[in-house]
């Protein structure tokens, strides 16, 4: 079978009578790559609920869920019933770091959220470079974030730059007042501004004058 390819079918997995499903026993299971959306990560958060006591590591990379089916999944890790201890949804190992990374400076799951104020938390472009490798999957759903005051530079804005051309569908406001980049790295962000294919919308980049530029085409 090639790489990449899903063994079977996620509705297969579901579709088994509950007094069947109350008998199977099976710690991990990778249904990464089954063009799962969102209806699919509905009945697997009920079939947990269902019978939580086993399951320990699930992997859905490669799939394109809602965000609000998303939160379903990672709910299931903070439930005391469930044993339920990896999810497995980024696409790369980058973003696995970056949703660490991120968890530690926020306190919780960033990716049940769709607004993040990351204001003075993140420190220079390595922290930056974090959030972009996360902010770059499709699994990540932010409209606005807030990183003013983080101490990013050019590097840092190129690395957001890029993470919104990869993951341009969602993030409409970004705030980098109080920052330090330079004239040509600013100008890969406005550029998004008039990309079609971007959501954003809003670019606050002025610390003091607090400079708003808008998307005229949104």
């Amino acid at each position: 079978m090639a790489e990449g390819q899903c063994q079977y079918s996620w509705k297969a997995v579901m579709v088994r009578p509950a007094s069947q499903r109350q008998r199977v026993v099976i710690r991990p299971i990778n249904l990464s790559d089954c063009t799962v959306t969102g209806e699919g990560y509905a009945a697997l958060a009920a079939a947990l609920k269902s019978n939580p006591s086993h399951l320990e590591e699930l992997d859905l990379r490669g799939n394109n869920p809602g965000h609000s089916e998303v939160k379903l999944l990672t709910d299931l890790l903070e439930d005391p019933a469930s044993k339920l201890q990896r999810l497995r949804l980024l696409s790369s190992n980058a973003a696995d770091t970056g949703l660490v990374y991120l968890t530690s400076v926020l306190g919780g799951n960033p990716l049940t959220l769709t607004e993040l104020d990351l204001r003075g938390k993140i420190t220079g472009d390595s922290g930056v470079k974090q959030f972009c490798a996360l902010l770059e999957d499709s699994h990540c759903r932010f409209k606005k974030v807030n990183l003013s005051d983080c101490g990013v530079t050019g590097e840092g804005y190129a690395a957001l730059a890029s993470a919104l051309k990869s993951n341009p569908s969602h993030l409409e406001e970004l705030d980098l007042r109080g920052n330090d980049p330079g004239d040509s790295e600013v100008t890969l962000l406005t550029d998004l501004l008039k990309d079609p294919t971007c959501k954003l919308q809003r670019l606050r980049k002025e610390h003091f004058h607090d400079v708003i530029l808008f998307n005229e085409s949104a």
